[in-house]
């Protein structure tokens, strides 16, 4: 027997889809992994693997700029021109995707940037996360924040 969580996730799914076929999913959003073959950050040669993320393999994911609410309620945490992506829905038999989806690992020093291609960034610019959140249990987001960098 499945739970009403259970069975809200892929409508939930779906639906996160539908709002991107309708126009409302206006950002594309590359996950660049950077990994070093030094000891170290920085350190030797620099392997750069690209991502784009995705609700289900085609959809876009919901981007959006946090509003003055959100920068003033996170105690110092949000500034002006921070990003929130998401939500995604979390993993389910089937579909949605697991944090790990956009919290890659590696056996070597690595950092890891994310590109928002769009409105207002037709060139893109580069981010880095600086929190994740799971809304209850139906969304994972997370927000990030411009880097000076042109090409990380």
């Amino acid at each position: 027997m499945s739970t009403v969580i259970e069975d809200a996730l892929p409508i939930l799914d779906e639906a996160r889809g539908l709002l991107d076929e309708f126009g409302f999913n206006s950002y594309d959003v590359v996950m660049r992994l950077v990994e070093w073959s030094g000891a170290r950050i920085g350190e030797g040669d620099p392997t750069k693997t690209d991502t784009t993320l995705t609700l289900d393999g085609s959809h876009r994911i919901n981007v959006e700029r946090l509003t003055g609410h959100d920068i003033m309620a996170s105690g110092g945490l949000y500034s002006e021109g921070d990003w929130r992506v998401g939500p995604l829905t979390p993993a389910y038999p089937g579909g949605g995707r697991d944090a790990s989806y956009f919290n890659p690992t590696s056996s070597q020093p690595f950092e890891i940037f994310y590109k928002l291609t769009g409105p207002g960034f037709e060139s893109g610019q580069w981010f880095r996360k600086i929190d994740q959140k799971v809304d209850g249990n139906f969304g994972l987001f997370f927000t990030i924040r411009a880097e000076n960098v042109t090409d990380p």
